[in-house]
């Protein structure tokens, strides 16, 4: 049961490792080739980002879901075992993850809207 819990644990925090690491690429990479577009490359540019946005957004879905199961297991076992300190520990511990990934995905939701913003605010070529 607890490799089961490491694994499903190297999961989600693999997936938040992701997460952090597009987001930081995508943030670097940015500038310089809009710095050197016209309009219809900074709009290939903000579509190429929301997409970076959306597939970040569904990893953490998914962290959250992985999050969510052990949540419960974790849940369940301190009502089978209501002295055993461990496993409220690991509710608390799993609830706090839990609000940080949906903090992630709020901030991630806002970055997409802020770029679909962007994108229609660039005048469109006739």
């Amino acid at each position: 049961k607890l490799d089961s819990k490491r694994a499903d644990d190297d999961a989600v925090n693999g997936s938040e490792d992701i997460v952090d690491g597009s987001e930081m690429s995508e943030e670097e990479g940015g500038g310089t080739e809009k710095d050197n577009s016209q309009a219809l490359g900074e709009k290939d540019e903000l579509k190429r980002q929301i997409k970076l946005v959306e597939a970040d957004i569904k990893k953490v879905e998914e962290a959250i879901e992985a999050v969510e199961g052990l949540l419960d297991d974790a849940t369940a076992n301190v009502r089978k075992h209501p002295k055993d300190k461990f496993w409220r520990d690991e509710v608390q511990r799993l609830g706090k993850r839990e609000d940080r990934l949906r903090d992630k995905e709020n901030n991630l939701r806002a970055k997409e809207n802020k770029l679909i913003e962007l994108l229609y605010q660039i005048p469109r070529e006739s």
